[in-house]
């Protein structure tokens, strides 16, 4: 194993989404990965753009984009893009660098890939991913419940 991917696995046993997991099924998964670095102003990809990776921050820092307006911000150890790997469709956002970041990339080609050659593997991901998924859902309805915000 090169010594990137070695520090891909130590880096995906920390992240909130995959603590816990059995090292060899973080080897999987980073051998499944691709890595990119992205410079300042750099488009990782843009809105309205076909998914097709799900992401993971491994460094840097880099902002969300609808139009012409800056939506959110992503750190280090944070994922997105997830949707593409079960629906694909649309970009809702554009995702640029702010600071110099690198990103691992999981396609929806290798998840598929995942599935057939480790189905047990990839059932843990979409639990993680459903897991994660929910929790956000439920941080959205605080917000919603509260006066003021639409529901």
């Amino acid at each position: 194993m090169s010594r990137l991917k070695a520090e891909i696995v130590e880096f995906l046993g920390e992240t909130q989404l995959l603590a816990g997991w059995p090292r060899e099924d973080l080897e999987t998964l980073a051998h499944a990965m691709s890595v990119r670095p992205i410079e300042p102003e750099e488009a990782l990809f843009e809105e309205r753009q076909p998914g097709d990776a799900m992401y993971l921050l491994l460094e840097g820092r880099l902002a969300a984009w609808r139009g012409e307006e800056e939506v959110g911000d992503l750190r280090e150890g944070d994922h997105f893009g997830e949707g593409a790997l079960v629906r694909p469709g649309p970009r809702r956002v554009s995702v640029r660098g702010a600071d110099p970041s690198t990103v691992a990339a999981l396609s929806a080609e290798a998840f598929v890939e995942l599935g057939e050659s480790h189905p047990e593997l990839h059932a843990r991901l979409l639990r993680a991913l459903l897991r994660e998924t929910t929790s956000k859902m439920a941080d959205i309805e605080g917000f919603l419940d509260r006066p003021g915000n639409i529901r």
